[in-house]
């Protein structure tokens, strides 16, 4: 019965050993090439499935207990990255992951990464309107200069949030079509509708 709840979520193929799921949080770690928070690290595996809540944190400890993930503090956040040592180490052995449990995992990652990079340069304000409607203005930024920023009016919070959502998924595609289209240059913009 104590195993069932270190399984619960863990899809087929998925990581039920913590020897695996430490190798797989050393594998992320090193891969990503920078430093992830507790909160992406979780949100990289565990919502795919590969490995269990109460897993993830008991191999964390395990880790962070023994040296081989290091810990630090930034604006309130901790932030994970691996050690040196365990970084040659993984290297050596991370092949015995499966191939799609390291893919989706790291893939899982790096789309968190891009969202809070982009979340840095991104801002969407939602101005609500008195007969319900909301203005949402989207803004890209280089630093502190605003590179572009664009406002629309739409009729209902829920529209409101679907515009903030997918301009935050991918601003840089939003930026580029905008772009595309105030230069001129429409068969840009096809391309990327293409590639949608």
């Amino acid at each position: 019965m104590a195993n069932q709840k270190f399984e619960a979520g863990v899809i087929p193929g998925g990581l039920r050993e913590q020897q695996d799921i430490e190798l797989l949080i050393c594998y992320l770690l090193s891969s990503v090439g920078t430093e992830l928070s507790r909160e992406m690290l979780y949100e990289s595996i565990s919502p795919q499935g590969l490995a269990n809540y109460f897993g993830i944190g008991q191999a964390l400890s395990a880790l962070i207990a023994n040296g081989n993930v290091l810990q630090r503090v930034t604006d309130g956040t901790e932030m994970l990255s691996i050690s040196e040592q365990s970084r040659v180490a993984v290297a050596q052995i991370e092949t015995s992951l499966p191939y799609s449990v390291r893919e989706k995992a790291l893939s899982a990652a790096l789309l968190l990464l891009s969202r809070a990079r982009s979340a840095k340069q991104t801002q969407v304000e939602l101005d609500h309107r008195p007969n319900g409607s909301v203005l949402v203005t989207c803004t890209v930024r280089e630093g502190e200069q605003i590179m572009m920023q664009v406002s629309v009016l739409v009729a209902d919070e829920l529209q409101a949030l679907t515009v903030k959502e997918n301009f935050l998924a991918d601003p840089s595609l939003v930026y580029s079509g905008v772009l595309a289209l105030l230069a001129g240059k429409p068969e840009i913009l096809r391309e990327q509708m293409e590639q949608l």
